[in-house]
């Protein structure tokens, strides 16, 4: 069944996605600092299941090129690891706070099209930025 929300409530929800999101980043970006971040060559959990979670909640506020963002950051992280990979995704971490304090901001236009430069690069991406 496809529903249609009223414009307000997912206006509503995406200012609760934008704190969640804001927290979850924070949770990668402490984790990707500490020394501890790497497992038997693989990235703690924490990075995927953050990634994970805002890949859902964005989608489910209609935020979908947050949305394609983490999925496929999900996916490149889930798939390879190299050490060089840990300051890509910082990179990443830091391009996404951005783009949700220019949608904040009121700066629509300007989110999406550093999401949309962003997807881009994360597609074509070997772990450079």
């Amino acid at each position: 069944m496809n529903q249609k929300f009223p414009d307000e409530l997912i206006q509503e929800l995406r200012v609760e996605f934008c704190e969640e999101a804001r927290d979850l980043l924070a949770v990668m970006e402490e984790s990707l600092l500490n020394k501890k971040t790497l497992t038997e060559n693989k990235f703690q959990p924490e990075i995927l299941r953050s990634l994970h979670c805002m890949k859902g909640s964005s989608q489910a506020v209609h935020f979908g090129l947050f949305a394609l963002v983490t999925h496929h950051m999900e996916d490149l992280l889930s798939e390879q690891f190299q050490p060089r990979m840990i300051d890509f995704t910082l990179k990443v971490v830091d391009q996404l706070r951005l783009s949700l304090d220019q949608f904040q901001g009121g700066n629509e236009k300007e989110s999406f099209a550093l999401l949309e430069n962003l997807v881009s690069q994360v597609k074509s991406s070997n772990g450079t930025f």
